[in-house]
């Protein structure tokens, strides 16, 4: 059980992304404690989400000692990842590209995190994102909204009469126009 701490619930920094796909646009808000201090909301995902059985969040301290290990590694029974962002996690958690996520303070990416958490028996690796949704949720009060947006584009169209476009000369390779 997470403790919260005085100081905690009055030094939470607002988080507002963007999380852009495919014609539909998302947005994520959520409050997240300062460096080094972390409080559990009262705030529940959906009661059918998947959970982590038991999971462990430590911040890694920034100039401080490195954390045994960087990046994510799991097997059938837990998922260890080390040093990573909200941003990171965000992305992981809703199954998206890092372009995907726009907008948001810069210590998205520079707030660091150790989680380790035990994964319920019977489930599987597919169920990590939505079990990583379900911490964010718990753990940083991190919620989300989809809603459709119509954003303006352009659609490059053959013409009725055909392309008109015409193949590049043999000598103009990839390398000379880079150059």
């Amino acid at each position: 059980m997470w403790k919260t701490s005085e100081s905690s619930q009055t030094n939470k920094a607002p988080l507002l992304a963007a999380l852009v796909t495919s014609g539909s646009v998302f947005v994520l808000a959520q409050a997240l404690p300062g460096p080094g201090l972390l409080a559990q909301s009262a705030q529940a995902p959906d009661p059918g989400t998947s959970k982590f059985e038991v999971a462990s969040i430590k911040p890694v301290s920034q100039g401080g000692e490195p954390s045994s290990h960087i990046g994510i590694t799991s097997n059938s029974a837990r998922i260890d990842i080390g040093q990573w962002s909200i941003r990171q996690l965000i992305i992981k958690a809703y199954r998206i590209e890092p372009y995907q996520l726009v907008g948001g303070p810069d210590w998205m990416s520079s707030l660091r995190f150790d989680i380790q958490a035990t994964l319920p028996q019977g489930s599987n690796q597919k169920q990590i994102p939505e079990m990583l949704r379900s911490l964010l949720a718990e753990r940083f009060g991190l919620v989300s909204h989809a809603d459709t947006k119509e954003l303006s584009g352009f659609e490059l169209t053959v013409d009725k009469g055909g392309p008109k476009m015409e193949a590049a000369p043999p000598e103009l390779s990839a390398r000379s126009l880079t150059a």
